[in-house]
């Protein structure tokens, strides 16, 4: 294929921007754009020159300073001697702060991958002669898996609140005493998600959290998140916590309980599926639906709207009286 323009990326690697970089390569390939990313080159990652060579050599260049990498700044930096500055894309996440020295600068900010997909899509077209516009909803998003055996992966992934007691055993990952939720770092760009783990409840409940919102990870306290308690006598228990609640609950809104009505052994592993569409949660325990609700409706809905702008961060929580092991950890975008 010839292509009409060359696109430098900068983007951190790792699969914390896996899913960013497949999105971008998508679009510039639909617009008959050739994507040049310096992380697949194994030439560029200590010659300089080189990294300067491909980007003087790119029509167009795009950084993503979300995670304020150092490599990924100073490529920026040198675009900017190099490249006509409306050349240039900066994509930021809504919940990265911008550095102070680029605050003036226009920036493409997302806040999930369908908004970056729409928003990428419409910068880079004016940029080529094909209009291909791609069915983002057909982007097969990379689906995140956890089992829980490198502990150094898991605290790369995952946010950990203080006082939390943990170990990462052969069954999974086994916790207890984090009244504040464990969350994970980088799922929160998912539209809607199916939630999927296998578990076992230790000691009287585990609970799990979708929609997960933390726009400070230097501060220990989330800002908002739907959370299910699934009870060992049998009953599931819905909250919201939101940092605005300040009635001396903890920030925890506590609803009604509902009875699990079919005959399940919650002293055994469980498979969970928890479907996230907007604000409507579904749940499937062991293939049996438990809990179906909207939260923007009835009894939720005034304190599932205190926080305005939400993002899908998936965790567990467990009382300090409380302990779950959980086995793995599947997400995937529906």
């Amino acid at each position: 294929m010839k292509y009409f323009r060359k696109v430098f990326l900068a983007i951190p690697c790792g699969e914390f921007y896996e899913n960013q970089k497949k999105i971008i390569i998508t679009i510039c390939e639909n617009l008959n754009l050739e994507p040049i990313i310096n992380e697949d080159d194994s030439s560029t990652n200590s010659l300089l020159s080189q990294i300067t060579e491909q980007i003087n050599e790119a029509d167009l260049f795009i950084a993503d300073i979300s995670s304020n990498s150092p490599n990924v700044v100073f490529e920026l930096g040198y675009a900017y001697k190099s490249k006509y500055i409306d050349n240039i894309g900066i994509l930021l996440s809504n919940i990265s702060k911008c550095p102070s020295d680029l605050q003036d600068f226009k920036r493409i900010q997302y806040n999930s991958f369908n908004d970056l997909a729409e928003k990428l899509y419409k910068w880079l077209s004016q940029f080529s002669l094909n209009n291909n516009k791609p069915d983002f909803n057909k982007i097969k998003l990379t689906d995140f898996y956890e089992s829980f055996q490198d502990n150094d992966r898991f605290l790369r992934l995952w946010s950990l609140p203080l006082g939390c007691n943990y170990s990462l055993t052969y069954n999974g990952f086994r916790f207890t005493n984090a009244h504040i939720p464990i969350i994970t770092k980088h799922l929160a760009f998912l539209d809607n998600y199916v939630f999927e783990f296998d578990c076992l409840i230790n000691n009287s409940v585990i609970g799990w959290i979708v929609k997960g919102t933390k726009f400070d990870y230097n501060d220990n306290l989330i800002d908002f998140c739907i959370m299910i308690n699934l009870n060992i006598d049998g009953n599931i228990h819905p909250h919201i916590f939101s940092k605005l609640i300040t009635d001396g609950s903890g920030g925890y809104k506590s609803f009604d309980r509902l009875k699990i009505t079919h005959n399940l052994d919650l002293t055994k592993r469980l498979n969970v599926k928890t479907f996230v569409n907007d604000s409507k949660i579904k749940i499937l325990i062991n293939d049996n639906l438990c809990f179906d609700d909207d939260f923007n409706n009835g009894q939720y809905k005034s304190y599932y709207n205190l926080v305005p702008i939400k993002t899908n961060q998936i965790g567990f929580r467990c009382h300090p009286s409380e302990e779950a092991t959980v086995c793995s950890v599947k997400v995937s975008q529906i």
